[in-house]
């Protein structure tokens, strides 16, 4: 059995807003009564000690302050919001530069849902997070375990839910939610046997991020259980570039807690896949529609709702 690995950073960036009179950046901003902060660092260091910046970002924030920032020179600006439900977009032609190199854009994508959804209590001083990725060197050594990784991005596209007991989930029926599961560790086992061929990626703790409108139960409840978590999946690899997802699973280590929401994802061919010679899946993304079920083991409070969840998935 061999490992290897595909080098990712990810590149996270916490993103905001101001808008109105500029906003003074040597002055401590102070919020009042009924209002949070929220703080925009717009650059980012990785653990490799690589520092990028944003460059050329706009951000539009909606809610019960509708802002615009189009000034992302400071390293960091924070800004003072009404408390409340809010969606940020992120806008314009940004690119990422790395700090040593300005003036020079790296390659990069962004993987977030765009726009985002968050809520701002009163007092709370908040971040919202865009992930950017952008590619490293590949590897193939005999084994190494990789300080940046791959991700799973697309929608859950849930069904309806038709009417029976009290089920937490029943909002979600028929809804479309944009959804990020994204990881800066993983190890890749490369197992190439005669009759078994694939790759199995366990990932390090994983972000969960979820777009569309506010919700109390998807942003403060759902994505916050699952946020940590670690997951493992197998890509099988097949004859013409047919490969297999298979065997997901999403765990916590050492932590006997069941988490009150899991997210479950049944195998599926993927025909989008690429295999090499020896019909070992490539290391490229790849895009699968994947049986998926939500569940909420709250008592008194359970539920599940079905689905597909079609997404793009690099398996590194």
């Amino acid at each position: 059995m061999r490992k290897f690995n595909f080098s990712l950073v990810a590149i996270a960036l916490l993103m905001a807003a101001c808008g109105g009179a500029p906003v003074e950046k040597s002055e401590p901003v102070v919020p009042q009564a009924g209002e949070g902060v929220v703080q925009l660092p717009m650059t980012s260091t990785t653990s490799e000690g690589v520092q990028y910046r944003l460059v050329g970002a706009t951000f539009a924030i909606t809610g019960p302050k509708s802002v615009n920032i189009s000034d992302t020179s400071p390293d960091t600006v924070s800004v003072v919001l009404p408390a409340g439900a809010y969606s940020i977009r992120l806008e314009g032609q940004w690119h990422l530069e790395r700090t040593d190199a300005p003036g020079q854009t790296v390659q990069a994508s962004l993987i977030s849902p765009n726009p985002m959804a968050f809520s701002l209590d009163e007092g709370q001083t908040r971040a919202v997070r865009f992930i950017f990725k952008t590619p490293g060197n590949a590897t193939a050594d005999v084994g190494i375990t990789v300080d940046t990784a791959g991700w799973m991005a697309g929608t859950l596209d849930f069904d309806p839910v038709f009417p029976g007991p009290p089920n937490i989930l029943e909002p979600l029926g028929g809804t479309s939610l944009p959804f990020v599961i994204s990881w800066s560790t993983s190890t890749v086992t490369r197992v190439n046997e005669q009759y078994t061929k694939f790759i199995r990626v366990e990932t390090g703790p994983i972000t969960v991020q979820f777009g569309g409108p506010y919700s109390t139960l998807i942003h403060d409840r759902i994505a916050p259980s699952l946020q940590g978590a670690r997951v493992r999946f197998d890509v099988f690899g097949a004859a013409e570039g047919v490969i297999r997802f298979s065997n997901f699973e999403l765990f916590r280590e050492g932590d006997s807690v069941t988490s009150p929401f899991l997210l479950e994802m049944a195998d599926t061919m993927v025909v989008s896949g690429v295999v090499d010679e020896q019909q070992m899946p490539a290391a490229r993304p790849f895009t699968a529609s994947a049986p998926v079920i939500l569940r909420s083991y709250q008592m008194q409070s359970s539920g599940f709702v079905r689905g597909t969840a079609n997404m793009t998935v690099s398996a590194q």
